[in-house]
């Protein structure tokens, strides 16, 4: 195994510019323990930081990315990737991890080493409505392409839920290892906290843009059912949007009145990391759908190593097959009541229970999402 080279091709803004770059990151280390060579290569930018010689390394993971471009976003960069061809020497000796690579240089590709050893990653379900315009929007055909490509000649995956894996072997692949988001709880360490604080902090984290994964409508609506003092008793932080963008999403079906809210907008990740140190609970209402019963949010693994206990739609593979009641509070989709009990039981949980529930968390982050303990059944996987 010494001295085989994995590249992870697609990856978008690596490192740490999205939630698929941090999978990536997670997966290469993983690949590292049992002495794979990494490389990831995709779109973005080259940090000059990260700039040794003629390569960019980070976290001993080299890299190399293109500007992202109008041509790259329906699938149909190729230029770029007969580029990293001819300067990496790739061969059918090399093994390819395809994450958001564009349909024709997925195909250019297989024809010059071949799909036996590929495998691609599978982390969401997406549907027309996900786009703009929906099925008029030139991407969503793109991602067919490139997804129709994978399902039908790439005998391999790594879906992050039993439903993507399920869509595989609808379409024939026998050869699934269903991969959660990982994590790397050692890398910032665990946030300890000796008591409960008198003010909680809740948290939401990347407010998504469109409306049909999180249910902030309900959320909202539940926490005005608080008393005063419950909502005297917590700082609501919420990443990623703005005042503007947030009563958009409420659309005059809830509000925001009473409640100490504190909106950070874009956030730099260490920036958001300090953040994360100093909170309680992780909020997450979602809707149950195709999409969310397909998604794995990675915000659950991320905040769960410092210990923040998630307060959450009980719906997807987090729920049904990792987490507990020792370790998060979850409640129905679609039910306000429910919602509204469960930010209740976080308000009012004992400092006891508090320190216990936080100390389970980061044990879950570390035994279930910690890249390390996946590294042997990924190579295993890979070598196939």
């Amino acid at each position: 195994m010494m001295g085989k080279r994995v590249f992870i091709l697609g990856t978008p803004n690596f490192p740490r510019g999205s939630a698929g770059a941090n999978y990536a990151q997670y997966l290469a280390l993983a690949l590292m323990e049992c002495d794979y060579k990494v490389i990831i290569i995709g779109t973005g930018k080259n940090k000059e930081e990260d700039q040794n010689g003629d390569s960019y390394i980070y976290k001993g993971i080299e890299y190399r990315n293109e500007p992202n471009g109008r041509i790259q976003k329906y699938g149909l960069s190729l230029s770029f990737y007969k580029q990293m061809y001819k300067k990496f020497g790739m061969s059918n000796k090399d093994f390819y991890i395809l994450h958001d690579i564009g349909f024709l240089a997925q195909e250019w590709l297989a024809k010059r080493v071949g799909t036996s050893q590929m495998c691609y990653i599978h982390y969401e379900d997406l549907l027309p409505i996900q786009y703009r315009h929906h099925l008029v929007n030139p991407r969503y055909w793109g991602m067919l392409l490139k997804w129709n490509f994978k399902l039908n000649h790439v005998e391999k995956a790594f879906p992050i839920s039993e439903r993507l894996k399920q869509i595989e072997e609808t379409h024939g692949c026998k050869n699934a290892l269903l991969l959660p988001i990982m994590s790397d709880p050692d890398e910032f360490g665990e946030s300890v906290k000796l008591e409960k604080p008198k003010k909680l902090r809740f948290i939401y984290s990347g407010a998504k843009q469109n409306s049909h994964e999180d249910d902030l409508i309900l959320l909202f609506k539940a926490m005005q059912e608080l008393s005063t003092e419950e909502k005297n008793s917590f700082e609501l932080h919420i990443t990623g949007t703005s005042s503007e963008k947030l009563k958009a999403r409420l659309n005059g079906q809830a509000d925001t009145k009473g409640l100490n809210l504190v909106l950070h907008g874009w956030m730099e990740y260490m920036e958001l990391i300090e953040l994360y140190r100093s909170v309680d609970f992780l909020l997450l209402p979602r809707f149950d759908n195709a999409v969310t019963q397909a998604n794995f949010p990675s915000k659950i693994p991320e905040v769960m190593a410092f210990g923040i206990i998630p307060v959450c739609s009980d719906v997807g593979d987090y729920t049904n097959r990792y987490l507990s009641q020792n370790d998060c509070i979850t409640f129905k989709c679609g039910s306000v009541e429910d919602c509204l009990g469960s930010i209740k039981k976080a308000i009012h949980m004992s400092p006891e229970k508090y320190i216990s529930m936080r100390k389970a968390a980061r044990k879950v982050a570390v035994t279930q999402f910690g890249y390390k303990n996946w590294s042997e059944r990924i190579a295993s996987f890979l070598m196939k």
